[in-house]
């Protein structure tokens, strides 16, 4: 079904497009936004943050690991009430330890997007000037496995390099 849509699509733009000059680009976005010379101060900045989490996440495990210990070393001198709050108090740490855990990764995929946004927005509005001073009809993005054949596509990667500064 997704074929017969696709190549509904192919023949509907090449019955339409007939008589008009088509112009093709394609880029590798991947490639490009490796070589972005912020990109090596986001991912720095990514390390820091991840640094800093697991770094908390590494001292709740050490106090819960103490609190578990002192708990085994002297509940045999505990009256029940004191070993049942010792253990509630175990569990409640347990808890937020799990909770922590689960923001962080939250909170990890919020700071790489934050971090990558503008990167991913300056190569996009390079690319999308390169497209229309060549008067590109299509650019496609070569990484995204999108490109099936490219003869009739020009390759403007050195072009939008050129326009960020990178050449």
């Amino acid at each position: 079904m997704k074929f017969i849509k696709i190549f509904t699509l192919i023949a509907l733009l090449a019955t339409t497009t007939v008589g008009f000059a088509q112009k093709f680009g394609h880029v590798n976005s991947n490639e490009l936004l490796s070589i972005m010379p912020e990109k090596v101060q986001a991912e720095k900045d990514f390390q820091a943050y991840t640094q800093q989490l697991e770094e908390q996440l590494q001292k709740m495990s050490k106090e819960l690991q103490a609190k578990y210990a002192d708990y085994q070393a002297n509940q045999s001198n505990m009256s029940e009430p004191i070993k049942k709050a010792k253990e509630n108090e175990i569990r409640d740490m347990e808890g937020r330890i799990q909770e922590f855990r689960a923001g962080a990764e939250e909170d990890l995929a919020k700071k790489e997007t934050e971090l990558l946004e503008p990167i991913i927005t300056k190569v996009k509005n390079a690319i999308e000037e390169v497209a229309k001073e060549g008067q590109y009809t299509y650019v496609f993005d070569s990484s995204a496995g999108f490109l099936l054949y490219a003869k009739d596509s020009e390759d403007i990667m050195s072009k939008v390099k050129k326009k960020l500064g990178l050449i």
